[in-house]
């Protein structure tokens, strides 16, 4: 059975889940020397949701007599006039179509079995972390998958002699905000063994929350999701969960076509397993995910590749934007392509006629081809029949690519389509997808530049704020150790070329083991704040403030006379920590110990042998401050045994 060509029609197309679903069918299909073609939309979809209209037309334009199956991601698609309209036109032909989360007519269902899945994980917590005091954090009351999974929890509640108690059930909406709400209500009830919820969104807000009052997960409170999200894996710890194995999913589902290809027969229900992934946030694993700088940067230098091509999108919409003809517009597309593809527009629509005449009183079938890019190809002007899809649509099939289809549309209407092939990964899928939207948007002006201007001021923030993330510490918002090195040593030069001289305080945080021991970690995390400000407030605005670590400080100044300004700034951080050990009501004190020294730049010392220098003054002042406590202490104590005699 070589050769067959499978439909797969889904929205989202963006979305993480659909692009790895998508990714393990198209390697399934190569296994078969089958290929793939997705008929897709970005539009996030709902039920209630009427102005997708012109995004979902795109399934009903596709003649899908080309096709030798269909997969529909019906729960992405949601439309039901949509869905029956595929599942009728593949009855019609006499090809199988298989609807993934949904039973639709005239289709084979693929399930989820969701709960048995989930009954696995409830009684993992109940029955072997043998835990009693379990609270259900639930999404919408009265919803199908609500009330599907809160049933579940209450069976193995009493099934293993636990009462039922509604105090310990809250309805978090499976979203951020109104869980953090219900999760204030279920934490000032009591403090619970457990906490399971009915999505990893809602688990993870969970987890903040815990951590939030100054409890930690799992030690104090296990903590459970339900989806198999990718931030699950990187909740700290990670969550446990559960989750689809796409490439079961998609061994079924070309199982099954193959199976009515061949004139088996299939039944017209199947379920595929949700399996639960044991993580750090119930203890079974030391799953735990640390977000390291370099991760950060790697963050950062993916928004920066995407905003890059963002900024590309806008220069092709300003560049299409002075042209005055489709052949113009065509050659600026085909110059900005990411792929090898077609940019088709609907023939009824007279701005992109490319001067040919039509028959304007009647409305056809026909798309044109605005441009084709092959390599260094290009080709402008070929009308084809809606129902052709794209020129010679067996020869331009790829066992190893997908081809793509997204429509290209504005507000109120489908304006053509986008078919390309390129490799199904995210970055690839994201870049293809902005020049859909930036072409769409640049056919039709005014919202291309509203919507453009908005995007790039988004992307510029989050690029700002990954990169302070990458150079500051995250709790005092001082920098870090990158962050210091990155600036020290070209203002050292700078000073030296300015005769300056330059203040290297070296300053460790006292006691901090302490307060960490005796009053929690939440207080050790307030003292570190607090000192961090203190050294910021204090500084002039040259001054350098970094948190090396832990307890470890140093702050870099530069003036005209450093010994004045060094011992000046130094006296101002030790009258702001003195009037927040009188005011604050802390029954810890938060002091520090502190070495300085005062050079005049020459050129060659490093910014490193003047912090080696503050160090030893440092450590000495730090040993002499501890033997004063330790005195300090000694006299107290036996001035309380004096009075006790």
């Amino acid at each position: 059975m070589e050769n067959k060509i499978i439909a797969v029609c889904t929205t989202n197309i963006n979305d993480d889940k659909v692009i790895d679903s998508l990714g393990m069918i198209q390697k399934e299909a190569a296994m078969r020397d089958w290929k793939i073609v997705v008929i897709c939309t970005t539009a996030v979809t709902s039920y209630q949701n009427t102005e997708v209209d012109a995004d979902i037309q795109i399934f009903k334009d596709i003649n899908y007599s080309k096709f030798d199956g269909i997969i529909m991601f019906s729960e992405y698609v949601k439309d039901d006039e949509t869905l029956n309209y595929i599942a009728a036109q593949g009855k019609k032909i006499g090809i199988p179509v298989l609807s993934f989360e949904r039973k639709i007519k005239d289709s084979i269902a693929v399930m989820v079995d969701y709960v048995t899945s989930f009954e696995k994980l409830v009684r993992h917590i109940i029955e072997e972390h043998r835990v009693t005091r379990v609270d259900f954090m639930s999404g919408m009351p009265d919803n199908e998958f609500s009330l599907e999974r809160e049933n579940v929890y209450k069976k193995v509640l009493r099934e293993n002699g636990i009462e039922v108690d509604d105090n310990r059930i809250a309805y978090g909406y499976f979203w951020e905000d109104p869980c953090r709400e219900a999760s204030e209500k279920l934490l000032e009830y009591d403090i619970p063994e457990a906490i399971i919820c009915a999505n990893d969104v809602m688990a993870i807000t969970v987890c903040n929350m815990v951590r939030e009052k100054g409890y930690r997960v799992p030690e104090d409170v296990i903590v459970t999701g339900f989806d198999g999200i990718p931030q699950a894996k990187w909740n700290e710890p990670r969550l446990t969960t559960c989750g689809a194995d796409f490439r079961i999913m998609a061994q079924k589902m070309m199982s099954i076509i193959s199976d009515y290809i061949r004139g088996e027969k299939v039944k017209e229900e199947y379920s595929i397993p949700y399996e639960y992934e044991l993580g750090g946030s119930c203890g079974c694993l030391n799953a735990h995910h640390n977000v390291t700088p370099e991760m950060i940067f790697e963050y950062y230098n993916f928004n920066r590749r995407h905003s890059l091509y963002q900024m590309n999108m806008y220069q092709m919409q300003a560049e299409m934007s002075r042209k005055d003809s489709a052949m113009q517009i065509a050659h600026v597309l085909h110059s900005y392509m990411p792929a090898n593809g077609y940019v088709f527009v609907d023939d009824n629509i007279p701005e992109f006629s490319l001067g040919s005449k039509k028959n304007s009183d009647e409305k056809n079938n026909l798309v044109r081809v605005l441009v084709k890019k092959y390599e260094n190809e290009i080709e402008i002007g070929t009308v084809i029949s809606m129902d052709d899809i794209v020129p010679n649509f067996e020869a331009e099939l790829s066992i190893s690519h997908p081809l793509v289809i997204m429509p290209i549309h504005s507000i109120t209407r489908n304006m053509g389509y986008f078919a390309f092939s390129m490799p199904m990964d995210k970055i690839s899928f994201a870049f293809a997808i902005m020049y859909n939207h930036a072409t769409g948007n640049a056919l039709d002006t005014f919202k291309t530049q509203k919507y453009l201007l908005q995007i790039n001021r988004k992307l510029e923030e989050v690029n700002d704020r990954m990169a302070e993330l990458y150079i500051r510490d995250p709790l005092t918002k001082l920098f870090n150790r990158r962050g210091f090195y990155n600036s020290v040593p070209e203002m050292l030069k700078s000073c030296y070329a300015k005769g300056l001289e330059v203040f290297t305080a070296s300053i460790d945080l006292d006691e901090l083991k302490s307060i960490n021991d005796t009053y929690g970690h939440a207080e050790g995390d307030n003292a570190i704040k607090t000192f961090g400000n203190a050294l910021l407030v204090n500084a002039d605005k040259d001054d350098v403030c970094a948190r090396f670590g832990g307890d470890e400080f140093v702050v870099v100044g530069f003036a005209q006379n450093a010994e004045e300004a060094g011992k000046r700034y130094i006296k101002s951080v030790e009258a702001y920590l003195n009037n927040y050990n009188r005011d604050s009501g802390k029954p810890y004190k938060i002091c520090a110990s502190t070495g300085i020294v005062f050079e005049k730049p020459d050129g060659i010392a490093t910014i490193d042998e003047y912090i080696m220098k503050a160090d030893r003054i440092m450590y000495q002042n730090k040993k002499e401050r501890k033997a004063f406590r330790s005195k300090v202490r000694s006299i107290s104590s036996m001035s309380a045994e004096n009075k006790n005699i």
